[in-house]
């Protein structure tokens, strides 16, 4: 680990940017993928997806309407959990969705080879496992884009998508899992720039590309 302190940077280039009608439907399943590569998870013949980001929840909620499913929705509250401030409750949000071997098939098998259908799948597997963060040290600060999971194979796949917008990530193992990341301001723009990932729970309303920031 690098010494310093550590900020999450929640900022990200676009606000809020929902599933859109026009989306071409091979980009949906590869953002759909993208997600169960990450924080969604199969079950038999059902997807689901339980966060704390309710806008998270919503894109995937909207994903699979517009590939012609109808998702459940459940918004769950655990009260008086504990914390370092004492105790709280807290919301998840979960979505989950009957799809049927045949639309499992479809989503699992898909190929995201051209550059729209990888950024898709990048955006879905970022917004579940992906973190902006500024390391400061007392002379200098370190920009850092991360993509963090229990699986290499995701993680190799995510390295050879990037590249097809000459983004390049470095590896290294972390306590629990490989994750790749990128110190390079320029690329991490790039990055964000192309993959256009929502907004999760928390993060500061302004532009990534604003007054303060400069790459």
């Amino acid at each position: 680990r690098i010494p310093g302190t550590w900020r999450l940077e929640r900022s990200m280039t676009a606000p809020p940017r929902p599933v859109d009608i026009q989306t071409p439907r091979n980009e949906i399943i590869a953002y759909v993928q993208g997600i169960l590569d990450g924080d969604g998870y199969v079950d038999r013949n059902r997807i689901g997806l339980t966060v704390k980001d309710k806008i998270f929840s919503d894109s995937f909620i909207q994903a699979m309407i517009q590939l012609g499913y109808s998702p459940q929705k459940v918004r769950i509250i655990k009260r008086n959990q504990s914390t370092p401030l004492g105790h709280s409750n807290s919301v998840l949000y979960q979505a989950r969705v009957t799809i049927g071997v045949d639309g499992l098939k479809e989503i699992e098998e898909f190929q995201p080879t051209a550059e729209a259908t990888a950024m898709a799948y990048l955006r879905g597997l970022y917004e579940s496992d992906g973190g902006y963060y500024i390391i400061r040290y007392p002379d200098r600060e370190c920009h850092q884009l991360q993509i963090w999971n229990g699986n290499p194979g995701v993680l190799t796949k995510a390295e050879h998508l990037s590249k097809l917008i000459d983004v390049h990530f470095t590896r290294r193992q972390d306590n629990f899992c490989e994750v790749i990341y990128n110190q390079r301001r320029i690329e991490i723009t790039r990055f964000l720039e192309k993959v256009q990932p929502c907004m999760k729970r928390g993060e500061r309303r302004r532009h990534l590309l604003g007054e303060d920031y400069r790459p």
